[in-house]
């Protein structure tokens, strides 16, 4: 991450901008999951499961399949990186 980020300066310096744009959609997508079931959280962590798909009841579109697949990518990639602290060191971020 750290060498992405040296060579993509530019997405580190409009994160703070990006992320403030996206709180409230985030609160809600959480509070969502959290009451569906979706998300749970323990202990600090939210841990969410990709949906499971029985008999083919549920049919994701391929724009929410595609979403799930990044998001996966996203997550491998920021638990790859090291602490939650070095990471927002790296993203020069205060949470």
């Amino acid at each position: 991450m750290a060498l992405w980020l040296e060579e993509n300066p530019v997405q580190r310096a409009g994160l703070a901008r990006r992320a403030a744009s996206l709180v409230p959609a985030v609160r809600a997508g959480i509070r969502y999951g959290l009451r569906s079931g979706a998300l749970a959280l323990n202990d600090s962590t939210l841990t969410a499961a990709k949906p499971k798909i029985e008999n083919n009841d549920i049919m994701l579109s391929a724009e929410v399949d595609h979403i799930l697949a990044r998001a996966g990518y996203v997550g491998g990639w920021f638990a790859l990186a090291g602490s939650p602290s070095g990471i927002y060191a790296l993203w020069r971020v205060k949470p």
